[in-house]
């Protein structure tokens, strides 16, 4: 058992030996190559000595989304790879490619593709290449090259506030040239599954709260300009927003409202200032509530706009409707006053024919009551019922574009 251990032992010796040995020449044969002894220039691209546009594969990873509105701020790791054969060493090993791990100045010996996010507003490389900041750049004994970069980066996104707060966003992450056309530098996506492509980190979703990450999208980019074509590389990530907070403290407070604005039409018709205080705590509560719920900076009338706007307008017309039938109830009053008046003058009680009017007149604000207890509810059912399948349609309409 014990010589068996020793021969475990010493083969891992040997072998992490063996290891260290060919990482030590593979990167001591690189440092060689990119040399100026060995005509290596880093500002050539490889395409200047073999006559074929390098191919740069790109990987986002998104660690932590801190932001999001009109732009998606954001920490993303960039990764690129690509292949000089400049960079070739001449040694060959069984295990296939052995990458070893450089610093920051033999980066700058070496070319690299200048790449450029396009549809952003600023962009910050965030770390000093190396093991902390998660940075770094590996090249193999075939002439791969991998970096990456950390990057603070601003994306513009594209917003529809039609639908808010059942809306969704749509920010792009462009990757082009700055200088090189497409017969030097072609980019394209490392895997072929979008969502390898452009990981993102969960657990920043979920603190973002409000967003949450439906689709990713990659696809390649080209672009034609008086200066030649440019070959580019285009990352799609739709967030849609969470609408459960807004049903909850907007949509539902909103209608209970409207729904409490009814209480004045089974509240006694002679209770004016009952009658009165209702409609105006809840248009001022229903107002209050509309004018917090509106979306800040924007102009375009929205989905949760049309809801709340119209139930202001069903407990503008229940105050209405209250005023109306005090005002035909006043009325009623001042009539039969009079007509008591009168009797009592000729000392003759009213007969049955003079007190028919007074009767018409006192159903008339008894009639408002009993329609509206039926008209208001049956139609703000309707009102529901429509809004709810026309947002639906239209969602489902804009879901497919997306």
């Amino acid at each position: 058992m014990t010589h068996v251990a020793c021969f475990f032992c010493l083969f891992f010796i040997i072998t992490k030996t063996y290891c260290e040995w060919d990482m030590e020449n593979i990167m001591s044969a690189l440092r060689s190559l990119a040399s100026k002894e060995n005509d290596y220039h880093p500002t050539w691209p490889p395409v200047i000595q073999f006559r074929e546009p390098t191919l740069v594969k790109a990987q986002l990873f998104v660690e932590n989304l801190i932001e999001i509105s009109k732009e998606a701020k954001m920490i993303v790791y960039l990764r690129q790879q690509w292949h000089d054969p400049r960079l070739k060493t001449n040694i060959s090993l069984d295990e296939g490619n052995i990458f070893g791990k450089f610093d920051i100045q033999f980066k700058k010996r070496i070319w690299n593709p200048d790449t450029l996010f396009v549809y952003v507003s600023d962009t910050d490389y965030v770390g000093k290449w190396d093991a902390v900041s998660g940075d770094f750049i590996w090249i193999s004994n075939w002439g791969i090259v991998r970096t990456s970069s950390k990057i603070v980066l601003r994306t513009m996104c594209d917003k529809n506030l039609k639908f808010y707060p059942f809306d969704t966003l749509s920010c792009k992450i462009k990757l082009a040239s700055y200088g090189y056309t497409d017969d030097v530098i072609q980019y394209g996506w490392l895997h072929e599954n979008n969502e390898r492509n452009i990981k993102i980190d969960k657990e920043s979703v979920k603190r973002a709260g409000e967003f949450i990450v439906v689709d990713i999208k990659t696809y390649l980019s080209p672009q034609q300009f008086d200066t030649g074509n440019f070959s580019g590389i285009e990352g799609r990530i739709v967030f849609k927003r969470q609408y459960s907070g807004f049903i909850i403290q907007a949509y539902l407070p909103a209608a209970l409202i409207v729904m409490l604005s009814w209480m004045g039409f089974w509240i006694d018709r002679s209770d004016t200032s009952s009658r009165a205080s209702i409609s105006v705590t809840t248009v001022l509560t229903l107002l209050t509530l509309a004018t917090n719920n509106r979306q800040s900076g924007g102009t375009t009338l929205t989905a949760i706009d049309i809801y709340l706007w119209t139930c202001f307008g069903y407990v503008i017309a229940a105050m209405i409707e209250c005023g109306w039938v005090d005002y035909l109830k006043h009325n009623s009053d001042q009539k039969m006053e009079k007509m008591n008046d009168r009797a009592s003058d000729t000392y003759v009680l009213p007969s049955p024919e003079s007190t028919r009017p007074r009767k018409m007149i006192t159903l008339s604000d008894f009639v408002v009551d009993i329609i509206s207890r039926c008209l208001f509810p049956i139609t703000f059912i309707l009102f529901n019922a429509i809004y709810v399948l026309i947002l639906w349609r239209l969602l489902e309409e804009k879901g497919n574009e997306v």
